[in-house]
């Protein structure tokens, strides 16, 4: 007997700029995608966990899991089977217990081709964590070296900046509407690459150097406003300073203040 339970959903995701220099705490663009991936939980008359999968409405895993043991029963995919079991065990780990697995099936559904890259398995943590009950990024840190955008954008409604934080992760909805926007398309070249594999090799081989990330040198900054007109995520605010430069009326009167300064007479030249 089969009892209808919970549904969950998540959002796929697109990152437009900062790809792997989110990873050194880069802000980076990223927006959620109309393509996700749905979890519905079942209760069921036995003590393991079914687990069915479908990609685009097709098959794709159909496994049983042993929550005690987190031995596979039997699985039509080993591989796909032996990657899910980490996620449910960490799971696990963060709410203190197993027996929220037992007695379940679960049938998830990913909406979009998972050669395309738009979230697969960042959608399918999102859900897990969903499920749960436990903060989504605790979960994917347990599981992934990644930055954590793709589980912002799993959350979120609308375009966001995300960069990784000292501690936890920052991010914020942003309006991403350019005069373009009706002409953007995502087009798939076919050459999708091993997230998790690429994530390793940049941290573990890539030098970044000052200039791969944007920084504003407060001391030389004079308010000019070039950096706020060309970033393109608008990560970047112009805020009036404290303290301001009144430019003097003539020649006549800088000469005046300045030998003014050097002799050590009159008020400073910067108006507070």
């Amino acid at each position: 007997m089969k009892k209808s339970g919970k549904k969950f959903r998540s959002n796929g995701k697109l990152l437009l700029s900062g790809e792997y220099l989110v990873l050194h705490g880069a802000w980076s663009l990223a927006v959620p995608t109309v393509f996700g991936q749905s979890l519905t939980v079942n209760e069921i008359d036995q003590g393991t966990l079914l687990w069915k999968a479908k990609v685009v409405s097709e098959p794709w895993l159909d496994c049983e899991i042993d929550p005690d043991s987190w031995q596979i029963v039997h699985a039509d995919q080993w591989d796909t089977a032996r990657r899910l079991v980490p996620v449910l065990k960490a799971a696990s780990e963060i709410r203190g217990d197993k027996e929220w697995l037992k007695g379940k099936e679960v049938n998830t559904e990913v909406e979009f081709d998972i050669d395309w890259g738009l979230g697969s398995s960042s959608s399918l943590i999102s859900n897990i964590a969903w499920w749960a009950g436990i903060d989504p990024f605790r979960l994917y840190g347990s599981v992934s070296s990644g930055s954590g955008y793709d589980i912002a954008c799993a959350r979120s409604d609308q375009p966001l900046l995300y960069r990784t934080g000292d501690v936890i992760p920052e991010y914020k909805p942003i309006d991403f509407l350019p005069p373009f926007h009706e002409r953007l398309a995502f087009v798939y070249l076919g050459r999708k690459q091993d997230s998790a594999s690429s994530v390793r090799n940049f941290l573990n081989k890539a030098l970044v150097r000052e200039n791969d990330i944007s920084k504003i040198i407060q001391k030389r900054c004079i308010g000019c406003g070039n950096c706020v007109a060309k970033c393109p995520s608008s990560a970047i605010e112009l805020k009036k300073r404290v303290k301001q430069f009144m430019p003097f009326p003539t020649m006549d009167d800088l000469f005046d203040k300045i030998m003014q300064r050097k002799k050590g007479l009159g008020e400073s030249i910067l108006k507070t």
